[in-house]
């Protein structure tokens, strides 16, 4: 499995091989951070729960950049949607990334680095009647997919192998005045025009040329 950790780590390398951001504010992998009305960085695992149902919010058990709050739910046909929040990029409030898959065994559980270590604790799946194979993100990614319907929609992959491809970008985002000023005291310095890199990694699996996983995952940071 490819955790977030791992996605992240591979944003990041992708930037300092690829030099400054990318400024077009049109970014394709835009759409498909959200899912049943959840994007992420943007709404809070409060915010998800009121949208999709009660379930159970629980914390993995895991420290420093391996820690996440998560969230489950099922659909009737065992279609699993994860949200995550890790502790480091979205304070375990802020909804980091989501993992949307066909069936639960597929679901990264953020392995632990060590093999001695336990499994990450997983929160219990709630059943959410409108979640199903026919679920998508807001730009038309779903399970079930061909490899070339994926290709059409989302062009040509940072990486690929037969059974992964993940996708990734990058765009710089102008910082708000009450973020400059937090930076300014931060660095004792007066900022004017600092910008926030922002990655978003969408990561689709897929098993005999179908989708079986999606995974997406975003970071803004200075």
């Amino acid at each position: 499995m490819h955790t977030s950790r791992r996605l992240a780590a591979s944003a990041v390398l992708a930037l300092a091989a690829a030099g400054p951001a990318l400024a077009d504010p049109l970014d394709p992998l835009e759409p498909h951070v959200t899912v049943l009305g959840v994007t992420v960085e943007k709404t809070t695992m409060l915010e998800a729960v009121a949208l999709l149902g009660t379930t159970e919010v629980r914390h993995n058990g895991l420290d420093a950049c391996e820690g996440a709050t998560s969230a489950c739910y099922a659909g009737r046909d065992g279609t699993v949607l994860l949200l995550s929040s890790h502790d480091e990029m979205g304070g375990g409030t802020i909804i980091t990334n989501f993992q949307l898959v066909e069936r639960k065994p597929l679901i990264d559980q953020e392995e632990a680095a060590e093999p001695d270590e336990p499994v990450p604790a997983m929160p219990r799946c709630t059943l959410l009647r409108r979640l199903s194979r026919a679920t998508a993100t807001a730009g038309g990614l779903r399970l079930g997919m061909s490899l070339d319907e994926v290709l059409r929609l989302l062009g040509a992959p940072e990486k690929a192998r037969p059974e992964r491809l993940e996708f990734m970008s990058m765009t710089e985002q102008p910082m708000t005045p009450e973020q400059l000023e937090a930076l300014s005291a931060v660095t004792h310095r007066h900022l004017k025009d600092a910008r926030m890199t922002r990655l978003r990694t969408v990561s689709v699996e897929l098993v005999d040329g179908r989708v079986t996983a999606i995974r997406a995952y975003q970071v803004t940071a200075w």
